[in-house]
């Protein structure tokens, strides 16, 4: 059996099209996050739901159209915590994986395992904590935990704010039990997947065909997981892999989606068809991204070039503002630590990493949703006591580590807001 956290897009066209294509029967049963209606429309849908595969693939088009079956139960963490409860208590639970985006693998304050606690990792800890009391230390305990979320050591991280929550709440033997029956699998997703909703099929999604999973020291996981996949593999170590895909292709897309917003686009595509908004992404990738990486140049390289055939993928719905959702997060992970880098090997600011973090607090300058609430307040009342400095000046927002050697970032990043609310061409042509 396999509990999957989320309901998104994401993984319905990762994880559960690998169980689907596999023609797999292993129980899958999925969890909304968040308040909403995810839950209620998949069971309206007979959990059932269409996924176009549609792309390039080393210049050949790709063109798969199917129905999802994978999913066997749908449950909402708030009307349906007593089964979910009683999932993780079962021995028959092997594999939990997790999508919350960055913005879930922080710590929130959660006062009580029961009923479902709001932050997610705190769902994760109160299921754990079940599986603990009701389990203990048997070999049907035995569980991978998997979370798929764009944050450096994820499964680590989940691991830490698991032990924070349960220490919160008191859990005599529950850390050594952890350590004895859990793993937390750090790993790598890559697959660009996005929304393709109709009136018939409100949860419909499409998909490049290109998928890559990337499992720390796991092959016993890459042998016991239902499918079979080329793109699914164990590695010795995470990070490089893990360093190249969230700079080159999630960095990418932040360098594409705050310009190609302000320039009054819409899909990534079309920011790939227009020659500014290429150039200005083709500079941030080969001058000051991978310069930040280690490797072969030759295979970085050729890298970059994948992603770029990836992002001109005309089929996708792949729309800007949907990449847009929780970017504060994204731009700890996705911008700044190759700005760091790039200043420890240069002793210069990037000029177009910089003009992309300056576009994305423009569009966070008058932003009220799309990210967490207390996050914007703080956006918002910033920009009310001042300017730039105000903002980066906020330790909640941006911790002094996360600006540690950008030396003049506020004043640079004055003018390049001066030169986007003038023209967003030239600024990015400048930023060359």
């Amino acid at each position: 059996m396999i509990l999957q956290l989320g309901t998104g897009a994401f993984l319905r066209g990762f994880l559960d099209w690998l169980l689907h294509q596999s023609g797999s029967d292993m129980p899958l049963i999925v969890s909304g996050l968040t308040r909403g209606r995810s839950v209620e429309v998949l069971r309206g849908r007979e959990l059932r739901y269409g996924h176009a595969l549609r792309g390039l693939a080393g210049g050949t088009t790709f063109d798969e159209r199917l129905t999802n079956t994978a999913i066997t139960e749908a449950c909402d963490p708030y009307q349906d915590w007593n089964r979910l409860r009683t999932i993780a208590s079962s021995p028959d639970l092997r594999l939990i994986v997790t999508n919350a985006t960055e913005a879930g693998m922080t710590w929130e304050v959660a006062s009580a395992p029961n009923p479902a606690p709001e932050p997610f990792a705190a769902k994760v800890a109160a299921l754990l904590l079940r599986r603990f009391h009701e389990l203990g230390d048997t070999d049907g305990a035995n569980l991978w935990v998997v979370p798929t979320e764009l944050v450096e050591a994820n499964g680590d991280r989940l691991r830490e704010l698991v032990l924070r929550h349960a220490d919160e709440w008191g859990s005599d033997g529950f850390p050594e039990w952890l350590d004895a029956r859990v793993r937390f699998v750090n790993n790598l997703v890559d697959r660009i997947v996005s929304k393709a909703p109709t009136d018939e099929d409100p949860l419909a999604i499409s998909s490049e065909p290109y998928l890559y999973w990337a499992l720390e020291n796991a092959q016993d996981l890459v042998d016991w997981l239902p499918c079979e996949h080329p793109g699914v593999v164990s590695v010795a170590d995470l990070k490089p892999i893990g360093e190249r895909k969230v700079r080159c292709l999630n960095g990418g897309h932040a360098c594409l989606v705050f310009t190609g917003l302000l320039a009054g686009l819409t899909h990534v595509a079309d920011a790939l068809e227009h020659p500014v908004q290429r150039a200005f992404l083709e500079h941030c990738l080969r001058a000051e991204i991978l310069p930040t990486l280690a490797g072969d140049p030759a295979e970085l390289s050729a890298y970059v070039d994948d992603v770029l055939e990836r992002f001109a993928n005309p089929f996708l719905d792949h729309r800007l503002d949907a990449i847009l959702l929780n970017s504060h997060a994204k731009v700890h992970v996705r911008l700044l630590p190759a700005m760091r880098d790039h200043v420890t090997r240069t002793g210069s600011l990037p000029p177009g990493l910089t003009t992309a973090f300056a576009a994305f607090l423009a569009v966070y300058r008058g932003r009220t949703q799309g990210d967490d609430a207390g996050v914007l307040e703080r956006y918002q009342a910033a920009w009310a006591a001042g300017g730039v400095a105000d903002v980066l000046a906020d330790r909640v927002l941006y911790p002094a580590a996360s600006l540690a050697g950008l030396e003049g970032l506020a004043e640079a990043l004055e003018a390049a807001l001066a030169g986007l609310a003038s023209d967003v061409e030239s600024t990015l042509a400048a930023a060359r």
